[in-house]
């Protein structure tokens, strides 16, 4: 529905952006000759209430609330839809990047648009656009961006949205999705027994300290005062260790070891913290996929 969409100013062509913001917490009211919905009858005469950069309301009879700022565009044709959103944009990108495993960059890191190419988008109601990494294997992660931005870099609005993943029937394209699922496990189980070390050893350094807290505890003043009568005699002092020979405790935190910046993306989806995007080209490679995925499970998008 509506009302679950960002409103953007880009459609009221009598405005600059800048001068339909309301000030914060205050409401934004626009009234307009016609309102395209996703589902049911366009609304005719109608108003949309605002706040926030949110709709709340919309409709022929909505309640504005005091102080709001009212814009009114009836009688000028003004038309309030859904902005339009191009998924794949690969066109976008500029590299040179082939096949790989290039999980480390963004989509947004190969931007390189010319002065006309958001224009052009915001003239065709796009307002939102999906790009894709170029190259192919694991080329690296999606990025959205808004044709509200200004050329040739623009700022991305997700810098990082999906893990692009390219398979097909060659031996080379399953042996890259394969190396990075083994390469992925190996690092996961390398963290776990990495933490599992980490936790033995701090066990037993606080099980040590403890003992030692309780061993001092129990010998008291009359310990004291025999390592201060020996110490006046200038006899030495025996079964104590050295400075430099002072067991170091663990560290308090965990640090898990470190991942190469190709392989971390990878680890995430495996881990079910992220979604993948997996392109294939044809129904066949349907099944090279199910052959080299097995009985995993990950997040992913066809």
């Amino acid at each position: 529905m509506l009302s679950a969409l960002l409103l953007a100013p880009v459609f009221f062509a009598p405005f600059q952006e800048d001068e339909a913001q309301a000030p914060r917490g205050r409401a934004l009211v626009f009234r307009v000759d016609r309102i395209e919905t996703l589902d049911g009858e366009a609304l005719e005469n109608a108003v949309v209430l605002v706040r926030e950069g949110i709709i709340e309301k919309m409709g022929r009879a909505v309640v504005i609330p005091d102080r709001a700022v009212v814009h009114d565009l009836r009688g000028q044709g003004s038309v309030l839809m859904p902005p339009l959103v191009l998924g794949h944009a690969g066109f976008l990108v500029e590299d040179s990047r082939g096949f790989g495993r290039n999980s480390r960059h963004t989509a947004s890191d190969s931007l390189w648009l010319d002065e006309d190419t958001l224009e052009d988008l915001r003239a065709e109601g796009v307002l939102l656009i999906g790009v894709d990494p170029p190259g192919s294997g694991i080329p690296g992660r999606t990025s959205v961006i808004s044709s509200v931005s200004e050329s040739p870099r623009p700022e991305p609005v997700i810098g990082d949205l999906h893990l692009k993943v390219t398979l097909d029937a060659s031996t080379r394209g399953k042996d890259a999705v394969r190396d990075a699922f083994k390469n992925a496990e190996e690092a996961i189980q390398k963290e776990s027994d990495a933490r599992a070390a980490w936790e033995k050893a701090r066990k037993e350094w606080e099980e040590k300290e403890k003992k030692k807290a309780e061993d001092a505890k129990k010998d008291g003043e009359g310990k004291k005062k025999e390592e201060g009568k020996k110490a006046a005699e200038g006899k030495p002092e025996t079964g104590k260790k050295g400075k430099g020979e002072e067991e170091k405790a663990p560290p308090e935190e965990f640090t898990p070891p470190k991942i190469g910046a190709d392989l971390e993306p990878i680890v995430e989806w495996v881990q079910g913290k992220r979604v993948a995007e997996i392109w294939l080209d044809s129904a066949a490679e349907w099944l090279h996929w199910r052959e080299v995925i097995g009985d995993r499970e990950h997040a992913r998008g066809i």
